[in-house]
């Protein structure tokens, strides 16, 4: 997984050594909004479901804004994602997502087309069917299907684009590969994500 992380940021330190690190002079006074997006993702796992679609959405914090938490994001052109989504794996099994996503972004924020690579730690809550034994007042036994709950953390690599129509609205994809193996349970698996997003007028 960390080897997954490492070589996504040296090919986007490669893809953009010309342009970092910034200057503290680079920082606009303006640090611009701060965006929330809503969209669908679908995706498969290793294990379970072929392809499933939920929901997803996205709090973005781009560079200039995401540098009032932590200066040097701004240097390295990157933001802060607060990410969420929930999938079903298939009809027994559920996961629901939070993860904290640092994003590198390949090209000036300001461009009207942005790329960007980004990878971070989250926390998952899982469901998954067990069968339990329940006994009869007779004494025989009756295997029953029942839903059971984990939660453990995860974590999520991919890339994408960010795309403004205008100055209200921008239209986001990533596709992503999240790692969750915990306690027997393979969660692992890709994911295709399309949202927009708008300004929130904090």
């Amino acid at each position: 997984m960390w080897k997954i992380i490492l070589c996504l940021l040296l090919v986007s330190s490669i893809a953009t050594a010309g342009d970092m690190p910034r200057s503290s002079l680079d920082r606009p006074d303006d640090t611009g909004p701060v965006l929330i997006g809503f969209g669908a993702t679908g995706g498969g796992s290793v294990d379970y479901d072929k392809f499933t679609v939920g929901w997803s959405g996205s709090i973005i914090f781009r560079p200039a804004k995401a540098s009032e938490f932590l200066t040097s994001l701004f240097y390295w052109n990157c933001g802060l994602v607060l990410h969420g989504d929930s999938r079903p794996y298939d009809a027994d099994r559920k996961m629901l997502s939070a993860d904290l996503l640092f994003r590198r972004y390949l090209s000036d924020v300001d461009d009207k087309m942005i790329y960007f690579v980004e990878a971070g730690p989250g926390a998952a809550h899982i469901t998954f069917p067990v069968i339990i034994n329940q006994e009869g007042d007779g004494g025989e036994t009756t295997p029953t299907e029942a839903k059971r709950a984990n939660r453990f953390y995860t974590g999520l690599v991919g890339c994408g684009f960010e795309y403004d129509l205008n100055s209200e609205f921008v239209v986001y994809s990533t596709l992503h590969w999240r790692y969750y193996d915990h306690n027997n349970l393979n969660y692992s698996g890709w994911n295709f994500t399309a949202g927009l997003a708008v300004p929130i007028p904090w």
